[in-house]
């Protein structure tokens, strides 16, 4: 399908798409489910390894 740094990019921009609808599907159970946001995490068995990170994204920009 893709070859060289047209594949490296394709898979970046996959794992952009991912990670922007794990942070929207968690700030949904968080809204609509009035969980925390670590229930939220352990309903998407979302690995403690990788939950900080996270964390850091839900924040707001300041």
């Amino acid at each position: 399908m893709f070859e060289g740094a047209g594949r490296s990019l394709w898979k970046e921009g996959v794992q952009q798409g991912k990670e922007a609808t794990l942070l929207e599907n968690l700030q949904s159970l968080v809204k609509r489910l009035h969980l925390s946001t670590e229930q939220a995490m352990d309903a998407l068995d979302i690995p403690p390894e990788k939950r900080e990170g996270i964390r850091k994204k839900l924040l707001p920009s300041s």
